[in-house]
C-alpha cells in the first residue's frame, strides 16, 4: 500500500476501509458477499463442476464491488487511485459490473500461496484503465477495465485465455464465448500454475506503470 510517502506491507486479509457508511456495509455490499460466498464455496471445495449464467453474473459483480472497496482501503482518504470517482457513483447506483470491463476466472494448480492482490495502471491506453489479479487458494480472477468509449491495448501472456472462463461480459463471440446462456465447466480445460501466475504479473508490470499496491 502506498499512502504519502510511505509503503506498507500487510496482509490482504486484513486490510479494511472505514470509507464505506454502515448502513451500505450492512445492507447491499452485504448482500452482495453473501450471494458472492454461495458460489464461491463450492468452487473452492471442488463441490461442483458447472458454473452457471447466474454464478458468471455473480462473480462479476462481487469482484467489481473488491475492486472498488479494496482501492479505498489501499489509498489515502483523500484519494480513490486509479479507479475513476465516478465509477463509485456508477456502481452505488447499479451494482452490476462495468460495462467497459472484462472479469475472467481461473483454476490454479500448485502450491497454495497466500492471498495475492495486484492492481495496475494501463499507460498506453486513450483514457483510463487497469488490470487486476486476485489469487485465492484454487482460484484466480483477473480483470482489465477501461474509460467507456475509450481504446486500450491489452498485453497478457500467449494463450493466457485458454486457461480462462469469461464471466464478463456476457457476449456471444467473445473469446471464443459460443452461447452466453450455457454453463462453464469447473475447472476450465486448462488451470494456470505458479510459474504462468508470475508471468502474468512480469506482463502486467512491464505495459503498465508501478503497481498501484500488491500483497503476498
Amino acid at each position: 500500500m502506498h499512502r504519502g510517502p510511505k509503503t506498507i506491507s500487510t496482509p490482504f486479509i486484513e486490510v479494511t476501509t472505514k470509507r464505506v457508511c454502515e448502513d451500505c456495509n450492512t445492507g447491499w455490499l452485504g448482500r452482495i458477499e453473501i450471494g458472492a460466498k454461495a458460489v464461491f464455496e463450492p468452487l473452492l471445495d471442488a463441490e461442483t463442476k458447472m458454473i452457471t449464467e447466474m454464478d458468471r453474473w455473480i462473480i462479476a459483480r462481487w469482484f467489481t464491488k473488491t475492486i472498488l472497496t479494496a482501492q479505498l482501503a489501499l489509498v489515502s482518504r483523500s484519494a480513490t487511485g486509479i479507479v475513476a470517482d465516478d465509477a463509485y457513483r456508477s456502481f452505488y447506483e447499479k451494482p452490476q459490473p462495468f460495462n467497459n470491463s472484462v472479469i475472467l476466472i481461473s483454476g490454479y494448480q500448485g502450491p497454495i500461496p497466500p492471498i495475492a492482490y495486484e492492481m495496475s495502471s494501463i499507460t498506453d491506453s486513450e483514457g483510463w484503465g487497469f488490470r487486476v489479479l486476485f489469487h485465492f487458494h484454487r482460484l484466480v480472477l483477473t480483470a482489465f477495465v477501461a474509460e467507456p468509449d475509450k481504446q486500450i491495448t491489452l498485453a497478457w501472456p500467449h494463450n493466457f485465455h485458454t486457461a480462462c472462463h469469461l464471466m464478463w461480459p456476457p457476449q456471444r463471440g467473445f473469446l471464443g464465448m459460443e452461447d452466453p446462456t450455457l454453463s462453464h465447466s469447473w475447472p476450465p480445460p486448462y488451470v494456470l500454475d505458479q510459474a504462468a501466475i508470475e508471468l502474468f504479473l512480469e506482463t502486467m508490470r512491464k505495459n503498465s506503470e508501478q503497481p498501484s499496491h500488491g500483497s503476498d
